[in-house]
């Protein structure tokens, strides 16, 4: 690995002096390896999403619920029902959570 990145680091310079590489195989194997992290970074990602959203969700319908001490006394003010609606509308957004994810984990999981 060190010993192809001094050969790619003296054909980068060569390359700046407009002189023709020595190695050129190492510019497409390292652009596949590239690619092969990146692809790695996303299935890392997808698992750190996976273990996370269940987290976030509970700690977002616990804020959501501790919202009715201001929802209850402002739906008493005039407009104060779409102001209560939106709070359900809330609820309903953050206890759909675990539907869409398996949906895109799913779909996830099928493109692989």
């Amino acid at each position: 690995m060190l010993l192809n990145a001094n050969r790619e680091a003296y054909d980068d310079l060569r390359e700046k002096f407009s002189l023709s590489r020595i190695y050129p195989q190492l510019v497409s194997m390292n652009a596949t390896r590239g690619l092969f992290q990146q692809s790695f970074s996303y299935l890392i990602a997808g698992e750190m999403a996976a273990n996370l959203m269940p987290i976030l969700q509970s700690v977002f319908f616990a804020l959501v619920i501790c919202l009715i001490f201001v929802v209850f006394p402002m739906s008493m003010l005039p407009g104060g029902y779409m102001i209560f609606k939106t709070w359900i509308t809330l609820i309903i957004w953050v206890t759909s959570w675990p539907v869409f994810f398996t949906v895109i984990h799913c779909l996830g999981m099928i493109s692989w």
